[in-house]
């Protein structure tokens, strides 16, 4: 959701971890003020559980959206005829075990 405010951040834009946790999370502040208070809460600490990838199924969504951000490189190389070039975003997503503490960078 945050990303529809600050973009899609990635290891190319030279960004912090922690000046792009930093954004995001203005972004979901302001993005939920506009929903109810139980409903803002909800949402937010949705978005806290995969930032910080909590959970089993926070883990399982950030795998999801590195397969997603693979494939998506891939097809972008493939349409190019330019295979390797979008390598920072194959790298971006090794080592990203589940056992992490800090907040990702996707």
């Amino acid at each position: 959701m945050a990303e529809c405010i600050v973009g899609d951040i990635t290891p190319a834009d030279n960004i912090s971890k922690e000046e792009k946790h930093r954004q995001e999370e203005e972004a979901m502040k302001h993005l939920t003020r506009l929903l109810s208070e139980d409903l803002r809460k909800e949402i937010y600490e949705l978005w806290e559980e995969y930032e910080y990838q909590s959970t089993a199924e926070a883990k399982f969504v950030k795998q999801l959206d590195q397969c997603e951000m693979i494939i998506q490189a891939l097809e972008y190389e493939e349409l190019e005829k330019r295979p390797g070039t979008l390598q920072d975003f194959y790298d971006s997503t090794a080592g990203n075990g589940s056992n992490r503490q800090s907040p990702p960078y996707d």
